[in-house]
């Protein structure tokens, strides 16, 4: 593994693979300098600047991962008035239901099954792909009754 494999990124460019560590990144779209999405402005401060980031996806053609190129600051993009909250929204909840119902038709497989199948995939593919070895990798399963 590269020395320069860094999870706990800060805020700005970002030029190397957050997996492997690659310096050898691909532009694959360029968005030019975007405002932050969910970020609406009201009506009371269209007069006002807005801030505006590099949106630039890459490809590192070493290990396949996809990633920005480009950190914005977490208190700035989730900030106190940020719309989505993780797990309340009628809509989510509706898809993980739906996704649950569709893994379990399509591999005629209940969840915990589906869940360590996921947790060996995903231990072989770190071993293989970034030379790291875990002891396992934890999956979430919520059985629906």
């Amino acid at each position: 593994m590269s020395a320069d494999i860094d999870n706990n990124v800060k805020t700005g460019y970002l030029g190397h693979c957050q997996i492997c560590g690659s310096k050898d990144l691909q532009l694959v779209l360029d968005c030019g300098h975007q405002p932050l999405c969910d970020s609406l402005v009201p009506g009371s401060r269209l007069t006002e600047p807005e801030q505006y980031f590099p949106l630039r996806q890459f490809r590192c053609p070493n290990c396949t991962n996809n990633q920005l190129d480009y950190i914005v600051d977490g208190s700035t993009v989730y900030h106190p008035e940020y719309p989505y909250r993780t797990g309340v929204t009628r809509e989510l909840a509706a898809y993980q239901f739906l996704i649950a119902d569709e893994l379990t038709a399509r591999y005629g497989a209940v969840l915990p099954d589906v869940a360590r199948a996921v947790q060996e995939e995903v231990t072989s593919a770190l071993a293989t792909m970034c030379a790291v070895e875990v002891d396992g990798v934890d999956v979430f399963v919520e059985e629906i009754t």
